[in-house]
């Protein structure tokens, strides 16, 4: 080994080294470990001073851990590992110091190791850990996952395939119970989570090959804004070696070096690495002063290539959303609500409503919760379920608060009916199409819109059905129906959904691949995409809910934007658009009996004679504005196009009489 590769290999110190003349070299080694040894000890001092240890995943900490996956180890790994590149001339990064990795045979291992519970007590957490782009860790409060974001973004992914220091300011949450999940992620699930990103940015988002990988070393505690010091780094185990006495030049110092090397080497085959050997050899790696090219170590490129051909058959698992059952110890009450004012912990328990005997197990909780609902002796399931169609039927539930059957919700205004209801319901198996053919043969579904004098006086609120409730149709009833109209429906069932359409509330330009087409490429709304942080704007203007929690009971307003809509929306216009394209190309073969058969496919009726004169004046005026011959006017598109425009604008296409 030269004093040229000697210098390289340690950085600034060792090429000032390199440099002295034999006669000065001696010195300034001496001062060099000194200075070093110092710094060492001060670094000691200050980890100890500031760095409260929480726990070291190289030893016996591991074993307090839970988590699970084919890729948690059982044990940790002593330091010395190492893994494969998966592809290319170098056969691999570095050497890995005592930890828990994942990957070691195969980043398509998934894998997520969770700390013990703990009390936040102090402002800051630091944790030593690496991986890829989408490993991360995140930090679970009250059993909740910190969201990532926002000004709390308590999640970090590390990015590195070496040892780095990630700290978390924890101070809002202290006295809070926690603890922190290291994790791999599939790259679907980040590839939806990027989603956001992507359509913001305009910048497309590559799936990968469901590749995942973390390590993790220690978890420390502190309240000083400070990340733990290094205290092994590669030159300690060069002073810890008798040979560092006895060093008087460069050449010197480049043969202790390779001496030293060849020692951790032999060590590393029979699996006797302690830390500050790991830094030192993995130093050594990184720098290149070992080789790490399969060209020249040709003699690995058989086993390399195997491995590799090995690594890559390992199939990537499907994962779908799940959750696993975990012990959960008994919370605190929070008096008065407050969060920072704890009472006795309250032992967990199970809905009385539904059975009031605790529970047995910690884990028996989503099966016998599961059970519960879906028992023939339980009434609440079929009540809420009869409630909810019959809201969707009839524009209110028996029980007005559809989300709410408890002592702060509507009773319900035929009680008697509701049971009956819930009762046939479950004698059918639940069969909610029997259960909606049964409604709406009804008397009561069937009557008229009309109210009373006598109805309008004594009950305003109609809670007691003496007619029907005029009803607006649903944002998403709207829609379907006018792509139903316009001919342009595409009533294929199942398949992918939708892009969203928001061009405008982004910037973005019609043909950008991260916007949907502007009528959704005529498929029903229920096939269209739902995102939280871009809304279809034509849905979101008839009150489709925001997707962030559920609504059992929708708002139903009648507002100026649903009029000034219904006038500019693409969406509208490009229907109209199309209606009038297939009328002028010969839907009906007369003006009259294209007015009628325009009313029966819009409103199921044909026009009263006052209609179809307005009609006929409205077309006669359009068709003059654009100059359209009497003879010609069948085959306008754009004079249909208005007519067809103007039907879609009335009351009665909204409203359901």
């Amino acid at each position: 080994m030269s004093s040229g590769a000697a210098a390289s290999f340690s950085m600034a110190a060792w090429r000032a080294l390199a440099g002295e003349s034999p006669d000065g070299f001696s010195g300034a080694w001496t001062s060099l470990r000194s200075a070093w040894a110092r710094a060492i000890d001060e670094r000691e001092r200050f980890n100890a001073a500031e760095f409260t240890p929480g726990w070291d995943f190289s030893g016996s900490d591991y074993a307090s851990t839970i988590g699970h996956g084919t890729g948690r180890p059982d044990t940790p790994s002593a330091p010395g590992e190492f893994v494969i590149e998966r592809r290319g001339d170098r056969l691999l990064n570095g050497i890995y110091p005592g930890g828990a990795y994942t990957h070691l045979l195969s980043d398509k291992h998934a894998g997520v190791i969770q700390t013990p519970r703990f009390t936040i007590d102090q402002d800051f957490i630091s944790l030593e850990m690496l991986g890829g782009n989408l490993s991360f860790a995140n930090l679970i409060i009250e059993n909740y996952a910190v969201p990532r974001g926002g000004i709390y973004d308590i999640r970090t992914s590390p990015k590195r395939d070496e040892m780095t220091w990630a700290q978390w300011d924890v101070s809002f949450w202290r006295g809070f119970s926690a603890y922190i999940e290291f994790a791999t992620q599939d790259d679907v699930t980040q590839f939806m989570l990027d989603a956001e990103h992507r359509r913001e940015t305009n910048r497309p988002t590559r799936r990968g090959d469901g590749r995942s990988a973390i390590g993790v070393g220690r978890v420390v505690f502190h309240d000083r804004a400070a990340t733990p010091r290094r205290t092994v780094v590669p030159l300690l185990h060069l002073l810890d070696t008798t040979v560092g006495d006895e060093i008087r030049s460069a050449d010197e110092l480049a043969q202790a070096i390779a001496a030293t090397l060849r020692a951790v080497v032999v060590d590393w085959r029979e699996g006797g690495l302690g830390e500050r050997q790991a830094a030192f050899l993995d130093e050594a790696v990184r720098s290149d002063l070992l080789p790490r090219s399969l060209e020249t170590l040709e003699a690995l490129r058989g086993p390399a290539s195997a491995y590799r051909l090995l690594e890559r058959d390992v199939p990537v698992a499907r994962r779908v959303p799940g959750v696993v059952e975990e012990g959960a110890p008994d919370h605190p009450l929070l008096v008065r609500g407050s969060h920072k004012n704890l009472g006795e912990p309250v032992p967990r328990a199970f809905l009385t409503a539904l059975d009031p005997e605790p529970y047995t197990a910690p884990t028996e909780v989503r099966l016998r919760l599961a059970e519960a609902i879906t028992s023939p002796a339980n009434p609440l399931t079929a009540r809420v379920a009869v409630n909810r169609v019959w809201r969707h039927l009839f524009g209110y539930g028996l029980v007005r608060t559809v989300d709410n059957f408890g002592r702060l919700g509507d009773a319900p205004t035929h009680p008697e009916l509701l049971d009956t209801l819930a009762l046939d319901f479950a004698d059918d198996g639940f069969s909610v199409k029997r259960l909606v053919k049964r409604l709406v043969s009804t008397a009561a579904y069937r009557m008229s819109s009309d109210a009373s004098s006598a109805s309008t006086e004594q009950d305003p609120a109609n809670r007691f059905l003496q007619h029907a409730n005029l009803r607006r149709l649903d944002a998403e009833a709207i829609r379907d129906s006018m792509l139903a109209v316009s001919g342009r429906l595409d009533r294929t069932p199942f398949g992918p959904s939708v892009p969203v359409y928001y061009a405008a509330r982004h910037g973005l330009t019609e043909g950008d691949p991260n916007i949907g087409p502007v009528d959704g490429a005529g498929r029903r709304s229920i096939y269209q995409e739902i995102r939280r942080n871009a809304f279809n704007p034509f849905l979101q203007v008839f009150d489709q809910p925001k997707p962030a929690s559920t609504r059992g009971q929708r708002d139903s307003t009648n507002v100026p934007a649903q009029s000034l809509t219904l006038l500019n929306s693409p969406f509208v216009i490009g229907q109209a658009a199309e209606w009038g394209r297939r009328l002028a190309e010969g839907e009906a073969g007369t003006v009259d009996g294209r007015l009628d058969h325009m009313y029966v496919k819009a409103f199921t009726r044909r026009p009263t004679a006052d209609e179809r004169a307005r009609l006929v004046e409205y077309l006669e005026g359009v068709a003059e504005a654009r100059g359209v011959e009497t003879e010609l006017l069948l085959y306008d598109t754009e004079v249909w196009q208005d007519v067809a425009h103007s039907l879609f604008n009335l009351k009665e296409y909204l409203f359901v009489r």
